[in-house]
């Protein structure tokens, strides 16, 4: 039987941001489960009680994987909760000597609605205490400082990863490694993924194996490209993956997310599996003109566009493919307007992403750089004859 890791995410944010993190689990052998809970309408005990009372539900030993807040949360819980049966903890940019961000995000006069009660009873590092003995803790900071964030948090001092200095991830008493990323970025960097990986298995970390992010080829001013693949002919996301693997021969990070594909394997996938610097996630539920739930086909297209904006934001992929997610828009699913909007304003200024599905809203058309319409004159399958395996899929 696999090992148990709970998954426990940070502030202002859910399950689903830590998607890809769990898929590394799984494929090391461990079966992931997610632990949500309120983070600014609960005090961090209040919190670290209900982590506890999840870890009491599942066969023990658990394991937790947790990043930011929830590493604080999840060292509450170990300090309140003695008699747990607990397995190693590893903790991703978690503030255990309290957030110079979070205070001076504090002071503000939005700062106190935003980090609500998480502040006082945690991030101020006033009340955190002690790792308590025999206690296997593994923590795991960034030190790439750029990030979203730092348009709110300019002036944060000393090393950090654009959310939480280095200097505020040491507990004493716990094992401590550095991966070159952003405090986003550890859910993403396959660096920290292995470490985390290596402490689960072996309760220690990989020395000398963490790779510096190699210095960029190209002028990290030149905007990033936005590319509308749609139309009603045959062709529109094989386009796009072979812009994948032209971007993973040039060593370039690639990210695909399938909005309707799921478990059908496909030999770009298949292909895929084969480049380190390619990340594949086929997260759908099968066709959308087939369901029998669109209420479900809702929400997952919502969880995974919840999934695709943490993606874009951790600025971890030069290249990122949102296939078939046009379908979801034209279901009403989700914004064409919402998805423009994000692109404008929040996608990394050098990321390229690339759209695709039939019916592109006019809101991605109009934002886009190149938008490409694939017209059908013929197809097979109105002549009867079926899909071809290593040909269409």
């Amino acid at each position: 039987m696999a090992e148990q890791v709970l998954c426990v995410h940070g502030l202002l944010m859910k399950g689903g941001e830590m998607l890809q993190l769990a898929y590394r689990l799984e494929q090391a052998g461990f079966e992931p489960h997610y632990f949500n809970y309120p983070t600014r309408t609960r005090s961090v005990d209040e919190n670290a009680d209900a982590l506890a009372q999840r870890v009491r539900q599942m066969a023990a030993p658990v394991h937790l994987v947790c990043h930011s807040l929830g590493g604080v949360v999840a060292l509450r819980m170990l300090q309140r909760h003695s008699d747990l049966s607990m397995g190693r903890v590893v903790a991703l940019g978690s503030p255990f000597l309290g957030s110079h961000a979070a205070h001076t995000t504090f002071e503000k006069w939005w700062g106190r609605s935003l980090l609500g009660e998480s502040y006082s009873s945690g991030l101020d590092g006033e009340s955190m205490g002690e790792l308590p003995k025999d206690c296997e803790l593994g923590v795991v900071a960034g030190d790439w400082p750029y990030s979203l964030t730092r348009l709110l948090i300019p002036d944060l001092p000393g090393q950090n990863d654009g959310v939480v200095r280095l200097d505020e991830t040491r507990l004493a008493g716990a094992q401590w490694c550095c991966v070159h990323t952003n405090h986003m970025g550890l859910l993403f960097n396959p660096q920290a993924a292995q470490q985390v990986v290596s402490f689960l298995q072996q309760g220690c970390f990989e020395r000398g194996q963490s790779v510096p992010r190699a210095a960029p080829k190209e002028n990290p001013h030149k905007p990033g490209l936005i590319l509308v693949h749609t139309g009603e002919g045959k062709g529109k996301s094989s386009s796009a993956f072979g812009v994948v693997f032209r971007a993973a021969g040039w060593g370039k990070r690639v990210c695909v997310i399938q909005f309707i594909k799921g478990k059908w394997q496909t030999g770009e996938e298949h292909a895929a599996s084969r480049f380190e610097n390619i990340d594949w996630h086929a997260l759908g539920d099968g066709f959308t003109w087939d369901t029998q739930n669109p209420e479900k086909d809702r929400h997952t297209s919502r969880e995974i566009w919840a999934f695709s904006q943490a993606i874009m934001r951790s600025g971890e992929y030069d290249l990122v493919v949102l296939d078939e997610i046009n379908y979801c828009c034209g279901y009403g699913w989700i914004s064409g307007q919402e998805i423009a909007e994000f692109l404008e304003q929040e996608k990394p200024h050098a990321m390229h992403v690339i759209l695709t599905g039939r019916n592109a809203p006019a809101a991605l058309i109009e934002v886009a750089h190149t938008v490409t319409e694939m017209g059908m004159l013929k197809h097979a399958y109105k002549q009867g004859i079926q899909a071809a395996k290593g040909i269409e899929f």
